[in-house]
């Protein structure tokens, strides 16, 4: 049940929908020079923009990796040969369930060393990989044909 035109002889009024009416836009008194950055801004980084924020500067033949700042965790790293790198600042890492602040502490090891563990998880991989071809290859050959997914 909307309003309906009426006329007056001074002034007509239009049909209005169902429905809050639209607001006009208001005009702007800002000129597009008041949006541009000033020169003595910072660099603006813009939120949820891609962002590494976990670098660290490369020392040749050394491997560096982020570890979280909790006692066994670098117990962990120093038994496999890392150390804690100097002069590095910790980093904020969030909270655990407590609320409590947990943080990162970048540790490096020989670059020789780091190879030689990759080779060996790659190894354990391999077998794995391997062991499971072969099972599959058992349960194909049997009279009820291959494993339905």
């Amino acid at each position: 049940m909307g309003v309906r035109a009426m006329s007056t002889e001074n002034e007509t009024v239009a049909k209005r929908g169902p429905g809050r009416p639209r607001k006009e836009a208001p005009e702007t008194t800002k000129q597009d020079d008041d949006f541009k950055p000033k020169a003595t801004r910072r660099k603006r980084v813009p939120l949820g923009g891609m962002v590494d924020q976990l670098s660290a500067p490369q020392r040749n033949g050394y491997h560096r990796h982020w570890f979280k700042n909790t006692p066994m965790r670098r117990q962990q790293a120093e038994q496999a040969g890392y150390e804690s790198v100097t002069g590095m600042e910790e980093k904020l890492a969030g909270a655990d369930q407590y609320g409590k602040p947990e943080s990162l502490v970048l540790m490096e090891i020989p670059q020789k060393w780091h190879d030689e563990d990759q080779a060996l998880k790659q190894r354990q991989i391999d077998k794995a990989e391997r062991e499971i071809a072969l099972a599959n290859e058992g349960r194909m050959t049997k009279t009820r044909g291959p494993l339905k997914d």
